[in-house]
C-alpha cells in the first residue's frame, strides 16, 4: 500500500496565556505541508483539536489526494476558531488510535505543547507501525522539553513574535 500522511494540528493553550501567533504559524505549516504532499502524489489527511467557526466541531479531513483535497484542507484550516475551546489533543490521538490500520502512515504532529501525556499518546500511535515527526512550534525563549527518541524525529520550529 502507498504511504500516506496525516497531520495532527494542536491549537490548545495549556495555560491562561493565549498563543494565537504560534497556532496561526502551525496552521500555515499544515497548509504548506498539505500542498507539498499532494504535489508529490502523497495522499494526506488532517486531524485537529481546533473547532470549526461554523459547526463548533473539531476539523477532521479524511486522507485523500488531488486539488480538491488541498481546497478542502485550506477551507477547513481557515475556519479553525482559536477562540473556541479546543479538545485535548489526547482525545484526538485516542480516536485516531482506535480508528484503523496505521501501518502505511506517517503522522506529523504540529504543536507548541510538550505534555508528556500527549507525547506518550503520539508514541502509541507509532507503535502501531506508523512513522512520526513532531514539529514543535515555539518562541525563541521557550525551552524544548520533549524527550529525544530514536523512532521519532523532533523538529524545533521557531515562531517569530
Amino acid at each position: 500500500a502507498a504511504q500516506e500522511v496525516v497531520l495532527l494540528l494542536d491549537v490548545e493553550d495549556e495555560t491562561i496565556w493565549r498563543y494565537d501567533e504560534i497556532h496561526e504559524e502551525g496552521i500555515r505549516i499544515a497548509a504548506s505541508l498539505i500542498s507539498r504532499c499532494i504535489q508529490s502524489g502523497i495522499p494526506v489527511g488532517v486531524r485537529t483539536n481546533g473547532r470549526d467557526q461554523k459547526t463548533g466541531e473539531c476539523f477532521h479531513l479524511e486522507v485523500g489526494s488531488g486539488r480538491q483535497q488541498v481546497r478542502l484542507a485550506n477551507e477547513g484550516l481557515s475556519r479553525i476558531d482559536l477562540v473556541q475551546k479546543p479538545d485535548k489533543m489526547e482525545f484526538v490521538l485516542t480516536r485516531e488510535r482506535e480508528s484503523m490500520d496505521h501501518t502505511h502512515r506517517t503522522y506529523v504532529m504540529i504543536s507548541k505543547n510538550q505534555r508528556i501525556s500527549c507525547y506518550e499518546g503520539f508514541k502509541e500511535l507509532l507503535h502501531q507501525g506508523a512513522g512520526g515527526i513532531w514539529i514543535a512550534t515555539l518562541y525563541k525563549e521557550m525551552n524544548m522539553t520533549l524527550p529525544m527518541d530514536s523512532d521519532l524525529s523532533v523538529i524545533r520550529w521557531e515562531v517569530k513574535k
